[in-house]
């Protein structure tokens, strides 16, 4: 009985040492299988967030646009360094002409002053004779004729009658008395002067007169044979030695003719009045007129078309008087040579506007 049991205690004791290998092959299984399977694996790479890949390709555009911006700028003041190259010799060659220019100017200064000088010591010429040619009426233009027996001759010397575009009479008029005298229609009104003179009836009686503010006679005054040569001459002597200026007073010459109760009047002229002897602040023709009323120093178209109406009408001419009108050509008047060949026709006489070469 105590063998048995002795048995039994050994087979005990060996499944308790099977036991025990069996548990530790276990537990190395175990411990192998763990090991294997908790290896760390390899971490991947971070990847970088899309915020970071947007920042730096803008940031990569941004720097394009300023290398493209910088070339532009690079090429922009390349053409403005060529451009002030080209205005700095632009300038110097300017300069150059400037001192060329005045260098000339005051070479003409010099040469004016001496002129001048020259001019200064000379002395004047004796004005241009005119000659009384022909007889009677044997040649006339045009059908004027120098007929009648008290024979009046009103020649216009205002400013005006100096020259034919408006320019040149403001010229001459700033001028001396010496260049308005030698004004070219001047000179011409004179030679029409001495046409009639020298075609004057050898049975008739003379009378001449000018006007401009004012009317005055020529010669010795009222009648004058026209047989009488010197007195022609004085008459033509008085003419040049007018000088051309001031207004154009139609009335005023006018109303000194009418005084002698001539029956032909030839005007010289060279267009409508600007002044006249009436006082016309009150005339409702002449409201708009403020020249006629000493408030301005200009006259326009309208006004002086109403001026004349006037004037011939308060002008004292007996209405059996023939009027004859000489018009020399002006700038700037265009109504003249309607209204004074309607006043001509009215008294059976005729207006003419004759040429330059005339006479």
């Amino acid at each position: 009985m105590k063998v048995r049991r002795n048995i039994d205690t050994s087979g005990l004791a060996f499944l308790d040492i099977m036991s025990c290998g069996l548990g530790a092959v276990v537990l190395l299984f175990m411990l192998i299988k763990h090991n294997v399977t908790t290896t760390p694996e390899r971490e991947p790479a971070p990847q970088q967030p899309q915020s970071l890949q947007e920042d730096i390709s803008a940031l990569q555009a941004r720097r394009e646009a300023l290398e493209n911006q910088l070339r532009r700028l690079a090429s922009d003041q390349a053409a403005a360094a060529d451009e002030t190259r080209a205005l700095q010799t632009r300038i110097a060659r300017i300069r150059t002409q400037l001192g060329e220019q005045d260098a000339r100017n005051q070479a003409a200064q010099k040469t004016l002053q001496s002129l001048q000088q020259s001019v200064a010591g000379m002395d004047a010429p004796a004005p241009d004779p005119i000659a009384l040619e022909g007889t009677g009426e044997e040649d006339y233009l045009l059908g004027l004729r120098v007929q009648g027996q008290r024979i009046a001759i009103l020649l216009d010397n205002s400013a005006s009658m100096t020259a034919q575009r408006l320019v040149d009479v403001i010229t001459i008029k700033s001028g001396s008395d010496r260049d308005k005298k030698r004004g070219d229609k001047w000179r011409r009104a004179q030679r029409v002067l001495a046409w009639l003179l020298a075609r004057v009836p050898a049975d008739a009686r003379l009378l001449v007169m000018s006007y401009n503010d004012r009317a005055r006679p020529l010669g010795k005054g009222g009648w004058t044979a026209a047989s009488g040569q010197a007195d022609l001459q004085q008459i033509v002597a008085d003419a040049q030695a007018l000088v051309p200026e001031g207004g154009t007073n139609l009335q005023a010459g006018l109303q000194a003719i009418s005084a002698h109760r001539p029956s032909h009047l030839y005007l010289i002229t060279d267009g409508l009045p600007t002044r006249g002897t009436s006082r016309y602040g009150g005339l409702n023709p002449f409201a708009r007129c403020s020249s006629l009323r000493g408030a301005g120093k200009t006259i326009s178209g309208a006004c002086r078309s109403a001026l004349f109406t006037h004037t011939i009408q308060n002008s004292g001419l007996a209405q059996q008087v023939q009027v004859n009108v000489i018009l020399l050509p002006i700038e700037g008047d265009p109504g003249a040579a309607d209204a004074y060949w309607h006043w001509s026709a009215r008294r059976g006489g005729l207006t003419l506007s004759p040429a330059p070469s005339w006479p």
